[in-house]
């Protein structure tokens, strides 16, 4: 059986509501924008959109939150909910669940102008299996082990995928985001090039699909942190965004497949 190692993007975690760390980065313009950052996922809710305004996008000095705006989120079968702000510029939905292959649009309202978003969510790719490599120590690097995932693309469809890597409940502060050009239809072995992990520790791994645009945003995002090829900041430019009337940000329809793993004790030959 063939195996792929993918690791196509890796860069600091942007800020996805309130569990990732915030990066900073120079966009283009200097107007204050509207940012939206917004997701459905097919797991229980509520689920979140994040309005703020910003010069800079990623600041969060910079971030003055939006309070007042009418968000709602509706499917395809005409379900609509519009949500809650439970907190300055956070809204939450109240009942809507996501589903595999439905239609997704957010519709936000702010100030008098409308802003609107929409998403497919994906058929959920489960998880086959995680595993961890053992590495004894070297020069260079300590004892410990490194996450595998295995799972199987399938065929013919055009899938695009990211990753969270959690270890004894953080978040590991990579992003990995991958489409299937140069793996359709085949198992794939992703190492997970993060943390590393110890006896003891428990590794939590998510494999997140979602639709082409969201992915292009990710993509694009990825492009602008690292296209300098040392590790710069791009020219200053925008993410390409699937938000209409020059919003800033995303709104994604994820599925998400889980898996995790206790770390064992190192191999007896190691000791």
């Amino acid at each position: 059986m063939k195996k792929y190692h993918i690791v196509s993007y890796i860069l600091t975690m942007i800020l996805f509501v309130g569990c990732e760390e915030i990066i900073k980065i120079d966009l283009e313009g200097t107007d204050a924008r509207l940012v939206i950052e917004g997701k459905i996922t097919d797991g229980p809710g509520p689920h979140t959109v994040r309005i703020s305004r910003s010069t800079d996008y990623f600041d969060p000095e910079e971030y003055p939150m939006v309070s007042g705006a009418l968000v709602v989120i509706s499917d395809d079968t005409g379900l609509r909910d519009t949500l809650q702000e439970v907190a300055a510029g956070i809204y939450q939905t109240t009942f809507l669940t996501g589903e595999t292959g439905r239609n997704y649009t957010l519709e936000t309202i702010v100030e008098g102008e409308q802003y609107i978003g929409t998403a497919t969510m994906q058929d959920r790719i489960e998880i086959d299996s995680i595993e961890l490599e053992y590495y004894p120590a070297t020069p260079y690097y300590e004892e410990g082990y490194w996450l595998h995932c295995h799972f199987t693309d399938p065929a013919g469809e055009g899938n695009y995928y990211r990753t969270k890597v959690f270890k004894n409940g953080t978040t590991d502060k990579n992003l990995y985001i991958i489409d299937d050009k140069f793996i359709d239809g085949n198992p794939v072995d992703l190492f997970v090039w993060g943390d590393f992990y110890i006896p003891n520790d428990t590794a939590w791994f998510e494999l997140w699909t979602m639709d082409e645009y969201v992915y292009d945003y990710f993509y694009t995002l990825a492009n602008l942190l690292y296209s300098g090829g040392d590790g710069s900041y791009a020219t200053p430019a925008n993410p390409n965004t699937n938000l209409s009337d020059g919003a800033l940000g995303y709104f994604g329809a994820f599925t998400i497949a889980r898996d995790t793993i206790i770390v064992p004790d190192y191999p007896e030959q190691s000791r």
